[in-house]
């Protein structure tokens, strides 16, 4: 693919062409100034800019706002979402019908299974239809007769329900516009341009929605950075829709080959890293900062040291910092660490682990184990205990009798529970008699109600006591005691009235936690990326994709480098990533052969390739 470096608004208005651009050299900025000076050279031009989330139309919105300051101009440049654009063109042609969306996806779903008698994991299921979804012609596609079965039964559901979904709503449009059944933009706003921000997000059916209104005279420009596409499980086509787009639209390419963001050190770090992509358009990456930056790699042989290690670096400074690892879940064990010393903690594009009951339940154990008084927390703990409802209404009723240990022979018989039992029974064992600087004890203490928990609920919810347990561990050594300790956790996580809010502009101080798709087109000055050994980045390749799944991998990595502004901290646990072997050899070979005696590998040539 040609690219030429020179300035990109420099092409004709009635010209289409792509903008191949390099973490943060403005790619957005790029749009709006396009859809200024297209305004301005025609009078009759309405231009319309795309893209993939409500929360980015509306920067684009703000943008406009900040770069038009002529109204009449301003009114002539919309901004809006792929599927919004969608719905008002299905709209215009089919009228109304609900959409099925989220919880009544779910539902639609788990009745479709029922229909067809073709059962999968529900994530399995909401992954399959909105891959299938995404598709032109889904059902002539590499599917499993199961898939196919399963997608032909569930379209089949929304048919009887007169109920559409996003992808059927955008696969129906395009259709009906390459029929001449639905109308396009053009025709029912008098759109001349079309912008498509992040176009390396682009699926099929987006493709040809640009594809279509181009057919129609419109003038389309695109702009984006294939080696940040990181959504294959929506079919997103990245590179392969750069190469289709400047051959079928006749498109000049232009690269915006300018970093703001990222100190030059951290640039040429990644830069290491993506080159090993082959499916990519070669670009340069030059920093415009004058500090370069500092990149560390950092490893360790428990996931313990690695957490201590974060806590040590954040509690230090806790100033710019966000952690960015490639599961949620792994972020838990995190914020429990953090949450013991008292830092601020933000979750992006995830759940908090105390927003969990099953976490918050070891909270009021703990807290009703050292103070009696709290009866409030009882019902709620024997109900997930698994009393039922009029046992917990006589236990209660005899707990208010009077002391609730004088009481407890009483208040046992009614119990039927084994776990029940036991968690009442803990009420005389006295737990001031844990001495918080005894390691060992207070976690002997502490398992006896993480198997509690465990045992009344499945095994999948151990994760989540678990880490609540950790937390507490950390708070009971910090604050000398296990009564102490509990008191400090329950008023910050159960009697506080605060809630975390993801639309809340960071505080000072903040720490963000964010999976590496969460942090995509997000900047901070510190940024550090757990977890970075095979198994985790990259993911193994279940699917059987081969190169292309390591080569997304690789770009998640990349994405998430590159948010870094000035320190970037790459940590991973027993064996290093192969990833950081090709962007940092040296640090990484030295770190290994300081780990020399364990299992890590000292060669990349022992790895997946």
């Amino acid at each position: 693919m040609a690219l030429n470096e020179d300035q990109a608004l420099a092409v004709g208005a009635r010209d289409n062409f792509m903008v191949v651009a390099i973490p943060g050299s403005g790619k957005t900025e790029v749009s709006t100034r396009y859809a200024e000076r297209v305004l301005e050279e025609q009078q009759d031009a309405i231009i319309a800019l795309l893209t993939f989330t409500e929360a980015a139309a509306i920067n684009l919105g703000l943008r406009l706002d900040r770069n038009i300051g002529n109204a009449s101009i301003r009114e002539r440049a919309l901004s809006s979402t792929f599927h919004s654009s969608s719905i008002k063109l299905w709209r215009a042609a089919y009228g109304r019908k609900d959409i099925v969306l989220g919880p009544s996806l779910n539902l639609m779903l788990h009745r479709t299974m029922k229909f067809c008698n073709v059962h999968m994991e529900m994530d399995d299921a909401v992954q399959l239809v909105d891959a299938m979804g995404r598709e032109l012609d889904p059902l002539n596609l590499d599917f499993t007769k199961k898939e196919k079965k399963l997608f032909a039964a569930y379209q089949t559901l929304l048919d009887k329900d007169n109920k559409s979904d996003f992808n059927r709503i955008c696969r129906e449009v395009v259709m009906g516009m390459n029929a001449g059944t639905v109308p396009s933009l053009q025709e029912l706003q008098s759109i001349t341009h079309l912008s498509a921000d992040e176009f390396q997000d682009s699926d099929p059916l987006q493709f040809e929605f640009l594809r279509q209104h181009h057919m129609r005279g419109v003038t389309v420009m695109v702009v984006g950075d294939d080696d940040q596409s990181i959504y294959a499980f929506r079919n997103a086509k990245g590179y392969e829709n750069f190469v289709n787009f400047q051959s079928e639209f006749n498109a000049n390419a232009y690269a915006l080959k300018i970093c703001y963001r990222c100190g030059s050190r951290i640039l040429e770090s990644a830069d290491r890293l993506i080159r090993h992509n082959i499916e990519r358009v070669d670009k340069t990456l030059t920093s415009a900062l004058s500090e370069p930056g500092t990149v560390k790699v950092w490893g360790g042989f428990e996931k313990e040291e690695q957490t201590d290690r974060i806590v040590e670096m954040i509690t230090a400074d806790c100033d710019g910092w966000a952690v960015l690892a490639r599961t949620n879940r792994e972020l838990d064990d995190i914020e429990g660490a953090l949450s013991a010393f008292d830092v601020e903690v933000k979750r992006l594009g995830g759940r908090s682990f105390w927003e969990s009951h099953h976490a918050i339940i070891v909270l009021k154990m703990l807290y009703f184990h050292h103070s009696l008084k709290a009866t409030k927390f009882l019902p709620v703990i024997l109900s997930y205990l698994g009393e039922e409802e009029p046992v917990i209404d006589s236990v209660m009723r005899a707990a208010s009798a009077g002391s609730l240990v004088e009481q407890l022979d009483n208040v046992m018989s009614y119990l039927e529970t084994s776990e029940a039992k036991v968690f009442l029974s803990k009420l005389e064992y006295s737990s001031d008699s844990v001495v918080a600087s005894d390691g060992k004890a207070v976690a002997e203490y502490l398992r006896g109600f993480i198997d509690l928990c465990i045992s009344s609920q499945h095994k999948k919810i151990a994760g989540y006591v678990e880490v609540a347990a950790d937390v507490v561990m950390r708070t009971i050594k910090r604050k000398g005691s296990v009564r102490e300790g509990v008191k400090w956790l329950v008023d910050r996580y159960l009697l506080s009235s605060r809630k975390a809010n993801n639309n809340e502009e960071t505080k000072p101080n903040t720490v963000v936690l964010s999976t590496l798709h969460g942090s995509k087109g997000l900047e901070f000055p510190k940024v550090a990326i757990i977890n970075c050994q095979d198994g985790k980045i990259p993911a193994q390749d279940k699917d059987g994709l081969g190169m292309a799944h390591y080569e997304e991998e690789r770009r998640l990595l990349y994405v998430g480098m590159t948010r870094a502004e000035t320190q970037l901290e790459l940590l991973f646990v027993s064996k290093a990533s192969h990833f950081l072997s090709e962007c940092e050899p040296d640090q990484t070979r030295a770190i290994m052969k300081k780990l020399k005696g364990s299992n890590v590998r000292v060669s990349a040539a022992e790895d997946i390739f």
